[in-house]
């Protein structure tokens, strides 16, 4: 598993409706990763409807930190 640690300056919390900041989490745990390619966006958009074409298409890669 790969691990990141993310430096306050880059991250600085979230305000909530009340103005307060939530916790910053600074370490992160990759639990997965996975890649959209070209047949997946093809299942996908042929699921709605198979009158609608994908023109151009960059794989799109996906990490899941947590």
């Amino acid at each position: 598993m790969q691990t990141i640690t993310v430096d306050t300056s880059f991250f600085t919390g979230c305000n909530t409706g009340c103005n307060k900041r939530k916790e910053v989490i600074r370490k992160y745990t990759q639990i997965g990763y996975f890649t959209l390619n070209l047949d997946d966006a093809k299942e996908y958009l042929y699921a709605k409807s198979t009158k609608r074409r994908i023109l151009s298409w960059h794989d799109i890669h996906v990490n899941v930190f947590i």
